[in-house]
């Protein structure tokens, strides 16, 4: 399905090291094929490979229109910030889309343009004066929501330079706390998605699996009846089939109870009812999932899969793709679901059987196994969007019309109860003013709205930690995941009332996130500690180490089911860190200066190879960061961040003597 590279995996096996200064040759993109599409020479980089939604925008062009000529060094330093926000190992774990890339570009680029007006580089608008008033005079004509983002690219400048080693790369410490601070005093309270009450929520969910298992025996009649050549014998989007013609279909096909029920009367409102069923469908999934829209379109017809567990049921998990929890590109990963939506998994797969023949009969067909087909294909004979990347078709799935769920389902009114939950869950928002509710009138579902809600009755459970809801989310940092969650404590808890107990989210969903935390905790523990065959050091990690080099493993390093039950009843953890992995099973307790070098001297800190490029860059950002201090007469600050430089330096100094030696014998 997914020929998109990630970089993870298309740049892994090349060993090219994306800490060092990129060469000319340094390959930026591959073609389906593997080989390089782009490189970081060429003035024009195609990453389109990268893309897996609707994009118009896949193509970086470097060239500078401009009479300056400075214009060259200007389009490589460009390329030089870009490659950084790209490759960086710094921002390996961080998550960008393309567009993300093509926006960052857009602002690089401006910041170039102002360059070459003022005859300047990247490598002295330090300290031009002119250049730097014309910058701030573009900023201040900015929403503090792009203040915020340019803020972001002024510090990947910097960062670029001292990353590649290149001196006066950059802007001044001063200025950049300038520019935020004048962005801060602009900040306003987002306007965060609506929180979908808990009786609505509990009335969508009960209502919609209740037509779903309605409909799903009867969905092979209906793939029987788009089957058959009547139903196209007029062309229905100037003439509808003709209502007796269209009767006897139905008679034939033992739908006429179903059909009057919900007012299928001719061909075209068959079609448009299907459309309403994939959106239904999709909004459950995103209830059961807190997907994002455009991770649910790249769901395929085999997306939903039983995993079976050792002294657990089985899950149920979504597997799929996303740009937003690891590299640049679609990537595979899974989301944590329920046995609950099986039948409604099971009526859009059938939608999708449905899709192919409903193609095959208007003369349209694509090239696609059944294995490989999208689970939202378009129903609709025109489409404004261009074909998904990823499928090489338009999908449907989401529809703009948020009313055609009623179709399938009554419409759930917003009450007065409901309101007052809302102005329980936050007392300070004007709720019917600022969101446009109203009383009395039905609920206008939305899709992100179940993203927050998710997060938020998740949360208010007690029994989903936000390490689990971030993971879960694909969000990029906690900090995103508690904004989800704001004020989740007075939300009301979900799991307490009978209609969604057990059945339908406490025992199916929320329990489940739980139990997928620990079999995280049991993958990651695995590779990075038992089938690690270099040295482990750090204070958990070295004592393991020297039982490992004495043949006195435990149990649990040795023994899969050991290990297996040792994650499972809690006696040992493993959660992964910035610099490596922490082994403490109760929360972390080290508040100290840096909640980074903290980890160092902890006895529960377990780090491998792959902390050693992390440490790196700590002390190298510490080392900048104590430099700052001392120029800004900050005396104890300098020593606060010199010790913990020293702090890594030392244990560098140690790991080149027990680790790196041992590794090159």
């Amino acid at each position: 399905m997914n020929k998109i590279p990630a970089i993870a995996n298309t740049f892994g096996a090349s060993k090219q090291d994306f800490n060092f200064h990129p060469q000319n040759d340094t390959p930026i993109s591959l073609n389906e094929y593997g080989k390089p599409l782009s490189y970081f020479g060429d003035q024009i980089w195609d990453l389109s490979c990268y893309a897996h939604i609707y994009t118009q925008q896949g193509i970086i062009d470097f060239h500078l229109d401009h009479s300056s000529k400075n214009k060259e060094i200007l389009s490589y330093q460009i390329k030089i910030t870009l490659f950084y926000i790209i490759f960086s190992r710094k921002r390996r774990d961080n998550n960008i889309t393309l567009a993300t890339i093509y926006n960052s570009f857009a602002m690089i680029r401006k910041i170039a343009y102002l360059c070459l007006d003022y005859n300047c580089e990247f490598t002295n608008i330090a300290t031009h004066g002119l250049f730097l008033k014309a910058l701030r005079s573009h900023l201040s004509e900015l929403s503090w929501e792009s203040k915020k983002k340019y803020i972001s690219i002024l510090n990947s400048i910097n960062k670029a330079g001292m990353l590649y080693g290149i001196d006066n790369f950059g802007f001044s410490t001063q200025f950049i706390k300038e520019i935020k601070k004048a962005q801060l005093s602009e900040v306003k309270e987002h306007k965060q998605t609506l929180l979908i009450p808990s009786r609505i929520y509990a009335n969508f969910i009960t209502s919609s699996l209740s037509f779903f298992e309605k409909t799903l025996p009867l969905i092979d009649r209906i793939h029987n009846l788009l089957n058959d050549d009547n139903f196209y014998k007029y062309k229905y989007v100037l003439t509808h089939l003709k209502p007796k013609l269209f009767r006897e279909l139905t008679k034939k096909y033992q739908l006429e109870d179903y059909f009057s029920e919900y007012k299928i009367t001719h061909n075209q409102k068959l079609v448009f009812f299907l459309q309403s069923i994939q959106y239904l469908g999709a909004l459950i999934i995103l209830c059961f999932s807190g997907m994002r829209r455009s991770e649910a379109l790249n769901l395929n017809y085999h997306s939903y899969q039983e995993v079976k567990r050792r002294n657990l049921p089985s899950a149920w998990i979504l597997k799929g793709t996303t740009s937003k929890f690891t590299q640049v590109g679609a990537i595979a990963t899974h989301w944590v679901s329920s046995i609950v939506i099986q039948e409604v998994i099971q009526t859009l797969q059938k939608l999708a059987e449905i899709h192919i023949t409903w193609n095959k009969k208007n003369g349209t067909t694509y090239e696609l196994s059944l294995e490989k087909y999208p689970l939202f294909p378009s129903f609709a004979v025109k489409h404004e969007k261009s074909f998904h990347p990823i499928f090489k078709m338009p999908l449907g799935g989401f529809m703009e019309d948020h009313s055609s769920i009623h179709r399938a389902i009554p419409p759930i009114l917003f009450t007065e109860e409901d309101l007052h939950e809302l102005n329980t869950f936050n007392p300070l928002i004007n709720w019917l003013e600022e969101y446009k509710l109203e009383i009395g009138q039905p609920w206008k579902f939305s899709p992100h709205q179940f993203r927050r809600s998710l997060t938020v009755y998740s949360a208010r459970s007690g029994l989903v930690k936000i390490p689990t809801l971030k993971h879960q989310l694909k969000h990029i940092t906690y900090d995103m995941t508690l904004y989800y969650g704001k004020n989740y404590m007075t939300a009301k808890d979900i799991t307490q009332k009978q209609n969604l107990t057990d059945d339908h989210y406490e025992s199916s969903l929320i329990k489940e996130y739980r139990n997928q935390t620990l079999y995280e905790q049991l993958s990651d523990f695995t590779k990075d500690v038992v089938q690690k065959d270099t040295p482990l050091f750090g204070g958990e990690g070295s004592r393991l180490q020297v039982l490992k080099d004495q043949n006195k493993a435990p149990l649990f390093l040795t023994d899969k089911k050991q290990t297996e039950k040792y994650i499972l009843e809690g006696k040992i953890a493993y959660r992964k860190t910035v610099l490596g992995g922490c082994s403490r099973v109760s929360g972390c307790n080290k508040l100290g200066f840096s909640y980074i070098t903290a980890c160092i001297p902890c006895s529960y800190s377990i780090f491998n190879e792959d902390s050693i490029d992390a440490l790196k860059l700590a002390r190298d950002a510490y080392s900048k960061i104590a430099q700052t201090k001392l120029n800004a007469d900050q005396p104890l600050l300098y020593e606060q961040y010199m010790q913990e430089v020293k702090a890594i330096d030392q244990l560098l100094v140690k790991l080149h003597k027990n680790y790196i030696e041992v590794k090159n014998v």
